[in-house]
């Protein structure tokens, strides 16, 4: 389910899709049914799980933005990532980048991230900031997925 979800552009629609299928599991794991009227929360503190899918794809993206930030400037993917494209976009709605969301979740521009990720201890406060701990959640999951058979 998680396939490279490093590399998604994270929408709304997206997201609720994701989250109702991660309660949809916990729901079939626990054998409660959707008509007994049992809340998220319940459910998650029933199935121990403090994470939700949506946090473990923002820990691996902001990952991944970390290790590209950190490469050299010659690398072609930071280039591609960070670089800026001439021309003018077609009407209508702007599309949503990868960057977006890192720039949603840390809270600053694109430019103030990436000078934050190159510094270890400024990113550690602003992962701190998101609650994101790597190796419990990594574990948290990864065995949710293995017993839900994803």
């Amino acid at each position: 389910m998680l396939y490279a979800a490093e590399t998604w552009t994270i929408k709304t629609i997206y997201a609720r899709k994701l989250l109702a299928f991660e309660m949809r599991c916990y729901r079939r794991i626990l054998k409660i049914c959707w008509k007994d009227k049992v809340s998220n929360n319940v459910i998650r503190e029933r199935a121990k799980r403090q994470w939700t899918v949506m946090d473990l794809i923002k820990q691996r993206k902001l990952k991944l933005f970390v290790h590209i930030c950190r490469m050299g400037d010659r690398r072609l993917i930071k280039t591609v990532m960070l670089g800026m494209v001439n021309g003018n976009r077609p009407r209508g709605r702007p599309a949503k980048w990868w960057s977006n969301d890192i720039v949603d979740w840390c809270g600053c521009s694109l430019p103030e991230a990436v000078q934050l990720a190159n510094d270890r201890q400024s990113w550690r406060r602003v992962t701190a900031q998101q609650h994101i701990d790597t190796k419990a959640m990594s574990c948290c999951v990864i065995s949710h997925f293995y017993i839900c058979g994803v």
